[in-house]
């Protein structure tokens, strides 16, 4: 089949988020002519909906407030976080970028949190304050790319939203030159390129996709685009899987509607110790406890939900906890959470822990005995496990079952890249003129096991812009 082919762009991006925004500014204003395809209808990807933490030693903001810290620093904590399994040169390269980085996002007028840097509690900590946020979340770090644009005019990136990139063409001798795309109204075309990157994000919003790569359900919140078609891409041509045998996974998300493994990002039950210290026990399919539920250590709760063979778990409690523990939901009112807990489908309630146990699907004696051990341990004033927050036993009807799931955030496998960030074949050699950054790369690349906290957008940000200014 013959197609149009477009002018020949000096960068064609496949992917308008994080990365792919960097990347085309930073080019841009090298006076790369560029061109942006985005399969979604307007460009931002995940800046829409996350965070938005970014990680960065040695800012100036950090200089301001007499905070002393290091690339070196930073480094020395990812690889401690991540127990060695994040990859070091990877890893020394995005520290070591990430306060430009941060840096330029404040000169163009970031409207970040006034509190920033702070140490946050989301996952496992930092040796000091080096985490920033807008206020905003994400969408303060996209407004300044937007703004980018806007300043950028006419020799910024030609913007071509609700287009999808189906493949990537190749010339005579292997070198890719193009990408071939399809438009919203069905019309193919080869948009000519000297480089193509690949940024199009992770899978972590394909169930199909993570189910084959991981055997588990997919419980998130990730949107639509990403869906790992950038990868599919990269894999049609030539490229091949950096495997992960780490499932990042973050504690507690309940399904929208029962079935389809969405789950919503800010309306989650507060099950981190250091926002909210738990009364209630939680259990899996056996009906026994496999966390400390009051155990500070993020990291460590989170590995031991990735453990479990669904990810899938049960908030249990008892009539007690429902009056007086401390909200669960912070974020609703409290008739809200009392429609939630006498409506959603998520919710189980009984008048004995053994018919509890039978509605939901768990083991009647192994709860039972779950129970009684943990009502004696806070009789003792010790739980077998360690729990230090005992403040009241599991013993007033009616009981309740909340079922929970391991949230999954972001992608752990990605293409690997050598570390120019070019695409390499099964033999590691590169494929000519082929790039990737950003999640397509996989979150364990520089996170490893474990969450380490904003090494996801800032090296995104961070490898983007590097690329832009270095491919001219």
């Amino acid at each position: 089949m013959k197609h149009t082919t477009s002018e020949t762009f000096d960068l064609a991006i496949v992917g308008g988020g994080t990365a792919g925004l960097s990347a085309a500014i930073a080019a841009s204003g090298q006076g790369m002519r560029v061109a942006i395809i985005e399969a979604m209808p307007r460009v931002g990807g995940t800046l829409h909906w996350a965070a938005g933490l970014m990680s960065a030693a040695g800012t100036s903001l950090q200089k301001q407030r007499g905070i002393h810290d290091t690339p070196e620093a930073h480094f020395a904590d990812v690889m401690e976080i991540s127990r060695g399994t994040a990859d070091p040169e990877f890893v020394r390269k995005a520290v070591e970028l990430a306060s430009g980085t941060v840096d330029w996002l404040l000169e163009n007028g970031l409207d970040i949190d006034p509190v920033c840097p702070q140490n946050v509690q989301n996952h496992a900590f930092y040796s000091v304050d080096r985490t920033y946020w807008g206020r905003n979340k994400a969408l303060s770090i996209l407004e300044v790319l937007l703004r980018q644009l806007e300043v950028l005019g006419r020799d910024g990136p030609v913007v071509m939203t609700s287009t999808k990139a189906s493949k990537l063409v190749k010339d005579g001798s292997g070198a890719i030159e193009g990408v071939l795309v399809r438009t919203v109204d069905g019309q193919e075309q080869i948009i000519a390129a000297r480089r193509v990157l690949v940024t199009s994000g992770g899978f972590a919003g394909n169930p199909e996709m993570f189910a084959r790569l991981t055997g588990r359900k997919l419980y998130g919140p990730m949107p639509e685009g990403s869906d790992g078609s950038g990868i599919d891409l990269l894999l049609a041509a030539g490229g091949t899987w950096r495997e992960s045998p780490y499932l990042m996974a973050s504690v507690g998300g309940i399904e929208e509607e029962p079935g389809t493994g969405k789950v919503s990002f800010y309306e989650r039950p507060q099950l981190i110790p250091q926002h909210r210290q738990p009364w209630e026990i939680y259990v899996e399919k056996n009906g026994q406890r496999f966390m400390r539920e009051d155990n500070p250590v993020i990291d460590e709760r989170e590995q031991d939900l990735a453990k479990l063979a669904d990810t899938t778990f049960w908030i249990v409690m008892d009539a007690n906890m429902v009056s007086k523990a401390p909200a669960l939901f912070p974020m609703w009112s409290r008739e809200k959470y009392e429609e939630f807990l006498a409506e959603h489908p998520s919710v189980s309630r009984a008048q004995t822990l053994e018919s509890l146990a039978g509605q939901v699907g768990i083991d009647a004696e192994g709860l039972a005995r779950t129970v009684a051990g943990y009502n004696q341990g806070v009789a003792q004033g010790g739980d077998a496990l360690g729990r230090k927050h005992l403040p009241a036993p599991v013993a007033t009807a009616p009981f309740y079952a909340i079922r929970n799931h391991a949230v999954i955030i972001k992608s752990h496998w990605g293409i690997r890249v050598n570390n120019a960030l070019q695409v390499t074949d099964a033999a590691g050699q590169p494929i000519p003129h082929l790039y990737a950054c950003g999640e397509v790369l996989g979150g364990s690349l520089l996170s490893g096991n474990s969450y380490v906290t904003g090494m996801s957008i800032t090296p995104a940000l961070s490898f983007g812009r590097w690329l832009g200014r270095t491919l001219c």
